[in-house]
């Protein structure tokens, strides 16, 4: 009975693989290099007047999402009063994108950036309400849904993004719960 895995584990092509009984090696699901990223500016980067130049309406984050649809870059904009937030998927240079926005409203944006699992991470404490300025605020959840809602009806987001931010927003739900 059981599954036919050992409980070992081997490293190749510097991924880790779940080896079967007979020796052959399974494809690894996990990727190693995951190409999400996030760039803006928010309370840990940027004063209050510069923050407010980042305020966008409804209106306006659907033009910007028009935008990134035309250009080709799969992507999200999460607009705050405390960040503006653009999330992108892929290989495409989303930051260069969001820079230009950022000089028409700002000459020089201090911006955070990151990459990878650390986007995803970001993404994460995002939602749960642990990067707000005051730790732990429930509206940010429903803030990322509305973007994400936003970002699917304009036809930006990827597979890839869905479950990443499905995945985010289960995971703000909890921490809201528990």
């Amino acid at each position: 009975g059981g599954f036919p895995f050992r409980s070992s584990t081997e490293v190749s092509s510097g991924a880790t693989r779940i080896v079967s009984s007979s020796g052959r090696l399974y494809r690894s699901l996990v990727r190693q290099t995951l190409p999400f990223h996030v760039v803006g500016v928010s309370h840990h980067t940027s004063p209050v007047e510069e923050r407010e130049r980042f305020a966008f309406s409804a209106s306006e984050i659907a033009s910007l999402l028009e935008d990134l649809k035309v250009v080709g870059l799969p992507g999200l904009l999460l607009s705050t009063c405390n960040r503006c937030e653009l999330y992108w998927y892929g290989p495409e240079d989303g930051e260069t994108w969001f820079r230009a926005l950022a000089r028409g409203r700002n000459p020089t944006p201090q911006l955070m950036v990151e990459h990878g699992l650390a986007a995803v991470r970001h993404l994460f404490k995002v939602s749960a309400g642990l990067d707000s300025q005051i730790l732990g605020e429930t509206e940010i959840l429903g803030q990322v849904r509305r973007a994400y809602d936003a970002a699917r009806a304009a036809g930006t987001t990827t597979h890839e993004m869905d479950l990443i931010f499905s995945a985010a927003l289960a995971g703000g739900r909890r921490v809201r719960r528990e």
